[in-house]
C-alpha cells in the first residue's frame, strides 16, 4: 500500500508522499547550493540567512505530509482500503474533508525543531502559517461552520494517528504527530472574515519568504 500525494492524467501516474517530498528537498537543495555560490561569487550575504533555509527546508519536508489522512487517501486512490469506522467519525462530526495543509502542522516537533535548528517561538509561528496556508483552503465542515479544535482532535486522533502508525511502519519512519501544532498557525479566519494578524511587519516579511519559496519549490 502506498500513501499518494499526487495523481496526474487521470491517475496513470502517481507521486507518493515520499516521493514528492523527496523531489523538494533535491529542489530545495539545488536551490541552496545556487544561492550559496551566488553569495560567494558577489560576496554578497543579504539574501537568505541560515534560519531562513532552514525553516524552508523543514516546510518543504513536512508540508504534504497531511495527506495521508484517510479521506484524502480514499479521494485520490479508489484502492485504498475502507475503513468503515472512520467514514462513521466523518460522517457523525459532519465533515467532509480537512486541508491537508492544516493536518500537516501537526508533524510539527516544537521541542525537537528548537534543539535542533535553535528555531524560537516565533519561528515555529512562521513554519505552522506557511504549511497551513500553503494552499488557500478554508477549514468548513458540510454547513459551511468552521471546524473547531473538538472535532478537529478527533479526526487527528482517529483518522491521522492511526494512519501514521501505518506509514512510519511501511516507509521505516518514527514521525511525530501532535494537535498542537495547528495552533501555532497565526492566519486563521473567524466568523467575522477578519485575520488574527494585522500590522505584524516582521512576521509578514518572514512568512512570505518561507511561503513563497515553499509553493515556489511544489
Amino acid at each position: 500500500m502506498d500513501y499518494i500525494a499526487k495523481s496526474y492524467n487521470k491517475g496513470s501516474h502517481i507521486e507518493t508522499i515520499e516521493d514528492h517530498t523527496e523531489k523538494l528537498i533535491i529542489l530545495f537543495n539545488n536551490f541552496k547550493n545556487y544561492i550559496e555560490k551566488y553569495c560567494k561569487y558577489y560576496n554578497d550575504k543579504t539574501i537568505f540567512n541560515k534560519k531562513e533555509l532552514d525553516l524552508i527546508y523543514i516546510a518543504c519536508k513536512l508540508h504534504d505530509l497531511g495527506k495521508m489522512n484517510y479521506k484524502f487517501q480514499k479521494n485520490i486512490n479508489k484502492n485504498f482500503k475502507e475503513n468503515k469506522e472512520i467514514d462513521k467519525l466523518y460522517n457523525e462530526l459532519d465533515i467532509k474533508n480537512i486541508p491537508h495543509g492544516a493536518l500537516s502542522c501537526t508533524f510539527i516537533n516544537t521541542e525537537e525543531l528548537k534543539e535542533k535548528y535553535n528555531f524560537d517561538d516565533e519561528d515555529i509561528q512562521i513554519l505552522a502559517s506557511s504549511i497551513f496556508n500553503h494552499h488557500n483552503r478554508k477549514m468548513l465542515d458540510n454547513k459551511k461552520n468552521i471546524i473547531e479544535s473538538k472535532r478537529l482532535k478527533k479526526i487527528i486522533e482517529k483518522d491521522l494517528k492511526y494512519n501514521l502508525e501505518i506509514y512510519n511502519e511501511l516507509y521505516n519512519k518514527n514521525l511525530f504527530c501532535a494537535y498542537d501544532g495547528i495552533e501555532e498557525n497565526l492566519i486563521y479566519y473567524y466568523k467575522d472574515n477578519k485575520l488574527d494578524l494585522d500590522n505584524i511587519y516582521n512576521f509578514w516579511i518572514k512568512f512570505i519568504i518561507i511561503k513563497g519559496m515553499l509553493n515556489k519549490l511544489d
